[in-house]
């Protein structure tokens, strides 16, 4: 027979050509194999929360009081209310010396008259005296009764302004707080969402990169597997062969078997060869 094929030996290199030529091939789609591009990171919301600023406070009027009666001086008040009396006084004095004055109705002859009259004058004037002094104290006594309760307003209402004012503090200081804990909330949330975008990149990364690894495991099999039932085919056409020949010559009937074993420490020498090795090595590092 023409054919001098053996599975194994320098002048047969069919399996490495079938194992070579699969590795390539497997090699070839690994390096055009990309794991898709995360998208990109645009956050779930693109504005903070409106701060907004707490309300103006008006402030309340200046509680209004009136003050003293003549600013206080009584002496004055109570000048003013003998004014009359003087007044009264000084025309009865005139009107008494023209009745009973030596020019008068009753001449000298109603001196005793004039007297008694005189005597009337000064006690009208002494009652209108008495009655301004009267008037003075209720007056001081009202006036300074209510300074005391306009005084007791202004306390009341300063009071009452102070806690408005109390109450305003307290509001502002709540809702600036809240306007903070708005922001710091959303800005917190910021940090989640980025975070959480990050971790699934990772894992959308790593899972595509353990998927390109598995492919090239898988495709380095097949082509394993492809490179056995090669030689696998070989070996049996080889051993046809040898078969055909042992019917001509009975002085081969051991090459067959012979040539089994050594197709099987071929198949064993294919996979662990240097080369086979180094193309492993280079697809997973």
């Amino acid at each position: 027979m023409a054919d001098t094929y053996t599975p194994y030996g320098s002048n047969n290199t069919t399996a490495q050509n079938v194992v070579n030529s699969a590795l390539n091939k497997a090699q070839s789609t690994l390096n055009g194999m990309k794991t898709p591009a995360y998208p990109t990171y645009t956050g779930d919301q693109k504005q903070g929360p409106t701060q907004m600023n707490y309300y103006q406070q008006t402030q309340a009027p200046q509680y209004q009081t009136t003050g003293p009666l003549m600013g206080g001086d009584y002496d004055a008040l109570q000048k003013a209310y003998e004014q009359p009396a003087y007044d009264a006084y000084g025309k009865a004095i005139v009107n008494t010396q023209n009745v009973f004055g030596n020019n008068g109705m009753y001449g000298s002859v109603g001196n005793n008259l004039m007297s008694d009259a005189m005597g009337y004058n000064q006690r009208a004037l002494n009652t209108g005296l008495s009655d301004a002094v009267a008037q003075r104290y209720k007056m001081q006594q009202t006036d300074m009764d209510r300074m005391r309760q306009e005084n007791e307003n202004v306390a009341k209402f300063g009071l009452m302004n102070a806690q408005r004012q109390d109450d305003f503090n307290k509001g502002k200081l709540a809702w600036d707080y809240g306007q903070a804990e708005n922001q710091r909330n959303w800005t917190n949330g910021q940090i989640d969402s980025k975070f959480a975008y990050d971790l699934a990149q990772k894992n959308w990364d790593m899972t595509g990169e353990q998927r390109i690894f598995d492919n090239s495991a898988n495709l380095a099999a097949g082509a394993g597997s492809s490179a056995n039932a090669q030689m696998q085919a070989q070996a049996n056409q080889y051993a046809a062969d040898r078969n055909y020949d042992a019917v001509r010559n009975t002085n081969s009937t051991n090459s067959s078997n012979g040539w089994l074993g050594a197709a099987g420490a071929g198949l064993g020498a294919v996979a662990g060869s240097d080369w086979f090795g180094d193309w492993m090595s280079g697809l997973f590092n």
